[in-house]
């Protein structure tokens, strides 16, 4: 897994109820890999999170970039992420800062 910087452009959005809502999708890949992960029950409270808060991200990131930078920056909080950190290794610069949640534009580290 290797982290690359995010491209500057903005997620598509569309309204639905009045509200905007920015569109994300993940690779068949990543669907099949967070279904396997998934079936096994671990972290499933911590992926939630992590998958609402990419959802909510204002820039385009791949779900595997943004969950494998997201568990290694909460990697010290109070809700378990090591089989996260296992299954999404994270390696190269890092885009989240620690405890946080929002990628940034440029490499933290």
């Amino acid at each position: 897994m290797t982290s690359k910087s995010n491209s500057s452009s903005s997620p598509a959005t569309v309204e639905i109820d009045g509200e905007p809502c920015t569109l994300f999708a993940m690779t068949h890949a990543e669907r099949e890999e967070l279904k396997s992960f998934a079936s096994r029950g671990e972290c499933l409270g911590a992926m939630l999170r992590a998958i609402a808060h990419w959802m909510r991200q204002g820039v385009n990131v791949s779900f595997s970039d943004y969950v494998a930078n997201w568990a290694e920056a909460n990697r010290d909080r109070e809700f378990d992420v090591e089989a996260i950190r296992k299954r999404w290794p994270h390696s190269g610069p890092r885009f989240i800062a620690d405890e946080g949640s929002d990628w940034q534009q440029k490499a933290l580290r």
